[in-house]
């Protein structure tokens, strides 16, 4: 078990390495009247996915839709994906 002032010092280190990097969506270069959603792991929750394009909408031109982490990895309905 670590000490609690390691553990906060570990988070610490672990916040500046990670804000020290670009994220997906400001290494893109997109024109401004773009929008983009970027979704976390679903794991193959087919209704989560339609709840999220029900309330961001579906992708377009002026509409990208990026899914990050684990999309179809488990879950009931994962091949309907």
């Amino acid at each position: 078990t670590l000490p609690p002032e390691a553990c906060v010092a570990l988070a610490k280190a672990v916040l500046a390495l990670l804000c020290d990097k670009t994220s997906v969506v400001e290494g893109l270069d997109l024109p401004d009247d773009v929008a983009v959603t970027v979704v976390g792991d679903t794991h193959g929750q087919f209704d989560d996915v339609l709840t999220i394009l029900d309330a961001a909408g579906l992708p377009s031109e002026k509409h990208f839709i990026i899914f990050n982490g684990d999309v179809v990895d488990r879950g009931p309905k994962q091949i309907q994906l």
